[in-house]
């Protein structure tokens, strides 16, 4: 996990982890809840939860692969977990979520913790979040162009210090 998970299996915690709360999760907020994730891990443990980049769009942050393989719910619900499949075999596999036995139970413990709390969130709120902060407002004419870069990690973990910590 040097470089953190495969952000299919954060995506899978985060859908299933929505199903125990009965609570309904969009693709939209699913990328706001990502990007937090990440940020939440890099501010505690100084490592990377989601082995992926943040594209800075219209609507606050994405997770270009988890956007692409979500995005065709649209504004509903999501209620599938992601799966791989084989074009050679045809297989369909599962995608397993992150555990304990990942990255141990204090920290899951912890990162369930944090993702309950996001989840009560709502999506609007999320976006709002995001996009006052200055790692996406001090790009919004070029992300208007599709010409903003990446967020970095400090800038990540700075937009979640910013909106949750400071705030406590």
């Amino acid at each position: 996990m040097a470089n953190g998970f495969d952000v299919f299996r954060v995506s899978n915690l985060v859908i299933d982890t929505a199903k125990e709360s009965n609570i309904e999760l969009t693709s939209l907020k699913l990328q706001k809840i990502l990007f937090f994730l990440q940020g939440f891990y890099l501010y505690k443990y100084k490592a990377r939860l989601i082995d992926g980049k943040f594209a800075k769009w219209q609507f606050g942050p994405i997770e270009r692969d988890s956007y692409e393989y979500f995005r065709s719910y649209g504004s509903l619900p999501i209620h599938d977990e992601a799966f791989d499949f084989s074009t050679e075999t045809f297989e369909i596999t599962h995608i397993p979520p992150i555990s304990a036995n990942d990255i141990g139970s204090y920290r899951f413990a912890d990162l369930k913790s944090e993702l309950t709390k996001l989840l009560s969130i709502p999506t609007w709120k999320l976006i709002e979040l995001t996009r006052n902060d200055p790692s996406w407002s001090n790009y919004e004419e070029a992300i208007k162009t599709y010409s903003a870069g990446d967020y970095t990690d400090q800038e990540i973990k700075i937009c979640y210090i910013y909106c949750f910590e400071l705030q406590d």
